[in-house]
């Protein structure tokens, strides 16, 4: 679904084909703004590999855009802050100096 104001374009839940269109449409006009699902990261144990492919897939699709990823919803890491660190320099190493 994508949403358009006056102030913002928002994209929900789309998929990595509706992404690299949307991207696409917007350029460098807007933020390509990305909030992933928290499933991956949350739990007992973080499922690294859905996060990489993830990112990969979203940094891949906003190529040409100025990108935001905002994580949200991220409330059960029992007590494992070092794994958003991780996840951090995760999107760190992919992005470089963009």
């Amino acid at each position: 679904m994508i949403a358009i104001d006056s102030s913002a374009i928002v994209a929900i839940a789309l998929d990595e084909p509706e992404a690299r269109a949307f991207a696409e449409m917007i350029g460098r006009n807007v933020v390509f703004s990305r909030k992933p699902k928290p499933a991956p990261i949350t739990g007992p144990t973080p499922d690294w590999a859905a996060l990489e492919a993830d990112l990969d897939s979203t940094v891949s699709a906003a190529a040409d855009c100025n990108l935001e990823i905002i994580y949200r919803d991220v409330y059960r890491i029992h007590g494992d802050r070092p794994r958003l660190a991780k996840w951090v320099q995760m999107v760190r190493s992919r992005i470089g100096g963009r």
